[in-house]
């Protein structure tokens, strides 16, 4: 009332199977497009790659990279991961670490999946990712070339289904050469998709 807007209820991870798992979501994923952390804020060529520490307990190693500028040196961050719901695959909790990564900070962040489409594609596969409080967002590839109406497909969904803010959603510039890290195909599950199905919704 009185033109305030109406209260979103917390985003929750899609409840479809992560289609393989969080298993085929190892390896690493581009950013294409945020709604940024403060040390994410005008970088470029940010860079996650998931690798597990101990799979049978679902516990995993993140390490993000990115340059603060086009001819900056590439910086690392370091988080470890556990998946919390193994059924799906799609909830994690995630902690940093600081002083390259030998510092664990005493706190666990929610990272759920909102949606992925995995296919021999890496140009079109990709994973949305978000945070209940919808603090964050990042819409990331198996390619740093990525399919530019996709993304603004993802970009669209993200603001019309999951109810981010448009203009807090920025892009992230992708500059490789042609020896950039890549991930397999053959390593995550070919032709899938799994979409969230508890949107959220407005009260």
């Amino acid at each position: 009332m009185g033109g305030s807007k109406s209260k979103l209820e917390p985003l929750a991870a899609t409840l479809g199977k992560v289609p393989g798992g969080a298993n085929s979501l190892m390896g690493y994923w581009y950013v294409a497009a945020c709604v940024p952390t403060f040390l994410e804020k005008g970088v470029v060529n940010s860079l996650e790659h998931y690798e597990w520490t101990n799979k049978d307990e679902q516990k995993l190693k993140v390490t993000f990279k990115y340059n603060s500028s086009p001819t900056s040196k590439q910086s690392s961050i370091f988080q470890d991961g556990v998946v919390v719901n193994k059924d799906t695959g799609a909830e994690w909790t995630v902690r940093p670490r600081l002083f390259n990564g030998n510092i664990p900070l005493p706190i666990w962040l929610p990272y759920i999946v909102l949606e992925t489409t995995l296919t021999a594609e890496a140009d079109k596969s990709y994973m949305i990712v978000g945070m209940p409080d919808r603090s964050y967002l990042w819409i990331m590839f198996r390619d740093p070339n990525f399919d530019l109406p996709t993304l603004e497909k993802l970009e669209d969904k993200s603001v019309n289904v999951w109810g981010y803010e448009k203009e807090k959603i920025v892009r992230v510039p992708q500059k490789w050469s042609d020896e950039y890290p890549r991930t397999d195909p053959s390593e995550w599950v070919i032709g899938s998709t799994v979409e969230e199905s508890a949107e959220s919704k407005t009260q």
